[in-house]
């Protein structure tokens, strides 16, 4: 089974299965710049499919991955389905990735 059916299965709704998959069309074409606006109302999940669209950059091997936001919880939604994928995948938090928190302004 490829990693990124089960992380699509985390998904909750038509809308963010469909960002989801864009996303990870974006990342699985390593010769490809592009840009993927998700645009949607308040609380439609779009730091969720971002989270997971992270997961899906770790299982096309891509190591370092750098997320920034004005205030840390903004992307505390971002992060639980993060670690959510990354188990997905099978990955063990502080074995195979660790978070590193920083709020220094």
């Amino acid at each position: 089974v490829h990693p990124i059916n089960e992380l699509i299965k985390k998904t909750k709704t038509f809308d963010q299965a469909r960002a989801f998959l864009s996303l990870t069309e974006s990342i699985a074409d390593k010769n490809k710049y592009s840009r993927i606006i998700i645009t949607s109302g308040r609380g439609r999940g779009k730091s969720s499919v971002l989270g997971l669209a992270c997961c899906s950059a770790v299982a096309y091997g891509f190591s370092n991955i750098f997320i920034t936001s004005n205030n840390v919880e903004n992307i505390n939604s971002f992060y639980a389905f993060l670690i959510l994928g990354l188990e997905t995948l099978g990955l063990k938090e502080n074995k195979e990735f660790e978070i590193i928190y920083n709020n220094k302004k």
